[in-house]
């Protein structure tokens, strides 16, 4: 497998601009449907980040899987499909930088949470780093999910979506006003993203740069 490294926004502006250019609007739907189809099982995710996003090698280079399921959970009941209840004064799950603001405020996670993890990911490869971010600064896992969620509850999407494609800005305030045990219309979120690929005259041919 070949790893997106968490850091790969660090590789330099000649990256970052590549990147934004050909990869975002095509990986985004991609990523979507992986979500919709664990979701689809009745198991959120709950730690979204760039390590549990693997390409394959070989026939499957082109191919995009979604891995690292050891805090997965069920969000409703298999036989009856009954959504799980809202609770308060869950214990903090997840990588920081990607939880969603609900896991930073204990309250317990459902699928908006895994969309709006996505939307973190997606803000950090394209500008480079998130607000939150501070590589130089020591801190506690316990004072990084203070400090981080603080962050993003007080930083309103357009903030955090500032100079970004209009359609991740838009992506954002829809999964932020998702409620609990809303389903998310998948579909109409991977339209966003493929429109604007559309608009850029992209080819989805599933070719990048490291595809043999």
């Amino acid at each position: 497998m070949i790893f997106f490294c968490w850091n790969a926004g660090r590789k330099g502006q000649k990256f970052q601009d590549h990147w934004k250019k050909k990869f975002w609007g095509g990986r985004r739907v991609v990523q979507l449907s992986r979500l919709e189809a664990l979701h689809a099982a009745g198991f959120i995710h709950r730690d979204l980040n760039f390590h549990n996003f693997v390409m394959g090698t070989g026939r499957t280079a082109g191919r995009l899987y979604l891995i690292d399921f050891g805090l997965a959970e069920l969000y409703r009941t298999p036989r009856t499909h009954q959504h799980i209840p809202y609770r308060r004064n869950v214990p903090f799950v997840g990588t920081p930088y990607f939880a969603s603001i609900n896991a930073h405020m204990g309250a317990q996670l459902s699928r908006r949470a895994d969309l709006e993890s996505l939307g973190y990911m997606c803000v950090r490869m394209l500008a480079g780093r998130l607000p939150w971010e501070d590589a130089e600064e020591e801190r506690s896992f316990t004072q990084c999910v203070h400090d981080v969620g603080c962050a993003k509850m007080s930083m309103m999407p357009q903030t955090l979506c500032r100079d970004l494609p209009n359609e991740v800005l838009s992506y954002m305030r829809r999964v932020r006003a998702l409620k609990f045990s809303e389903t998310p219309d998948y579909q109409s979120f991977r339209q966003l993203f493929r429109k604007r690929f559309k608009k850029e005259k992209f080819s989805w041919d599933l070719e990048y740069d490291w595809t043999p």
